[in-house]
């Protein structure tokens, strides 16, 4: 088949979750059909196989967006900022002029802000799989019960209302234009399900997976500077709303516990674009923000505890896969885990307070041999259902 795949960022090197799975997918669609991935220029680019696998491959410029242009967009459109934030004519140029030059048989969107050049394309023929990498109506409306309670995030939570009325509208649109939807757990396909109900049979769910080999211990990898034996870690994209939310209540509401059981205890929040917000907590004592890092695998196995304070967002996330399969000890909100196949007190702790999560890191951080068995755990679960070479193949059903 001839499928033209749509991504919102040039995926290798695979560094944050979307890339990751753009990745993982374009190499397994290649093996069996012809792909023609247009997308847009990342910050860095290794080109050489995805260029060999794929029969064209092409990035233009991505787009940029001035904050007035945010605040008309948001003011006086009635579509969800997600579907502006990608918006380009040279990229719908393209895409136009490839469905012109090529008769393609699927068009392939990666992520709903890809959503509006997929649905053009696909007026030229073939059919459209969207595949979700959030219900991000859910993602929009979590993050309103989250900042409403707070005053001061007053103004978060009416930007969270207006867009999950927005993104309600949009998804079911993006869903009742495409003859398959993918998601990433059974969560998300039921709530995408609810949204457009007419396509609910033909939806099926596409798990966020993992290298097992590449997210192991055995492999060469820069050890990470982490001082002393109770070190606590979370790694992500800190300029994502649910990220930094999830730092900022684990270290105003969880870390003050932790660090008078614990006063050596040490806190890594790890990852690139750190907000200010975030940034702002390396005063703390005992807490290390360190931006971005060339490879994150030794943070993460230098990990006393891997820390998930998750309050907001959906899908399932790939930072807790990749955690797992590193053999980590974790404790997670029970939103952090959502979607993977988990139990509390066998692969990893669940604490939806508070003091909850203090207590589970604490009897952590003590209990060494707890420590091997949830990690020990945690690895064989990632193995067994999560490795990427078992999930891909629901591609084959799809596009047989």
């Amino acid at each position: 088949m001839k499928i033209l795949l749509l991504a919102p960022q040039w995926p290798d090197p695979p560094r944050q979750g979307a890339a990751i799975r753009n990745l993982q997918i374009v190499l397994h669609l290649a093996q069996r059909h012809e792909v023609y991935l247009q997308t847009f220029a990342a910050e860095q680019m290794e080109t050489e196989r995805l260029r060999r696998v794929c029969r064209h491959a092409e990035a233009v410029p991505m787009p940029v967006r001035t904050s007035s242009e945010r605040l008309r967009q948001f003011a006086l459109s009635p579509m969800p900022d997600m579907a502006w934030r990608l918006r380009s004519h040279a990229q719908m140029q393209r895409v136009r002029k490839l469905c012109r030059q090529v008769a393609f048989d699927a068009v392939h969107i990666e992520g709903i802000e890809m959503a509006p050049y997929g649905i053009a394309a696909a007026r030229s023929g073939g059919g459209l799989l969207y595949d979700a990498h959030n219900a991000e109506f859910v993602l929009q409306r979590r993050a309103l019960l989250t900042d409403l309670p707070r005053a001061r995030r007053f103004p978060k939570a009416v930007y969270s209302l207006v867009q999950w009325l927005r993104l309600r509208r949009f998804e079911r649109q993006v869903c009742l234009a495409s003859n398959c939807v993918l998601a990433v757990s059974e969560e998300d396909r039921a709530a995408l399900a609810r949204l457009a109900p007419e396509r609910a049979g033909a939806m099926r769910v596409l798990p966020n997976g993992v290298d097992p080999a590449y997210w192991s211990r055995t492999p060469a990898y820069p050890a990470a500077p982490l001082g002393g034996a109770d070190n606590l870690v979370f790694d992500g994209t800190m300029d994502f709303r649910p990220n930094v939310d999830a730092v900022l209540w684990f270290a105003s509401e969880v870390w003050p516990h932790v660090r008078r059981a614990r006063p050596d205890a040490q806190f890594y929040i790890v990852g690139r674009n750190p907000s200010a917000e975030v940034l702002a907590l390396g005063r703390r004592p005992g807490i290390t923000v360190t931006g971005a890092v060339d490879d994150t695998r030794g943070w993460v196995a230098g990990a006393t505890v891997y820390v998930v304070p998750m309050r907001m967002g959906g899908g399932v996330r790939l930072k807790v896969l990749q955690a797992m399969a590193m053999g980590c000890a974790i404790v997670s909100t029970p939103m952090g885990a959502e979607g993977i196949t988990v139990q509390d007190g066998k692969e990893m702790l669940f604490a939806p307070t508070a003091v909850g999560f203090s207590r589970a890191v604490l009897r952590l951080l003590q209990d060494a041999e707890l420590r091997a068995a949830l990690g020990s755990a945690a690895r064989r679960t990632a193995v067994t259902r999560y490795a990427w070479e078992r999930l891909l193949p629901v591609l084959d059903e799809v596009y047989g």
